[in-house]
């Protein structure tokens, strides 16, 4: 659109630019965000199951709250890098 309009105004600045350059770092990071929204939904909901003492889910949940403290105190993992899967 942007690059429609300039293409019609010969006088004032032109420039051309590569939309996937311009928003291709933005889509991956919304991406990041949503695969991050899942992650914390998941963790919510694994909780909820940990306060009904479902019978045979001790060592399940034990395992989970293993890999959440392990994510939470890695120096390594930065949730915010998009190049990062």
């Amino acid at each position: 659109m942007t690059k429609q309009k300039l293409n019609s105004m010969p006088k004032g600045k032109q420039f051309d630019f590569s939309e996937s350059q311009l928003f291709g770092k933005f889509d991956l990071f919304e991406r990041r965000i949503k695969k991050l929204r899942d992650l914390f939904t998941a963790i919510q909901q694994f909780r909820a199951l940990e306060d009904h003492n479902l019978e045979g889910m001790q060592d399940l949940i034990k395992e989970f709250n293993n890999e959440i403290k392990n994510l939470q105190t890695s120096k390594q993992i930065d949730l915010m890098n998009i190049n990062n899967p």
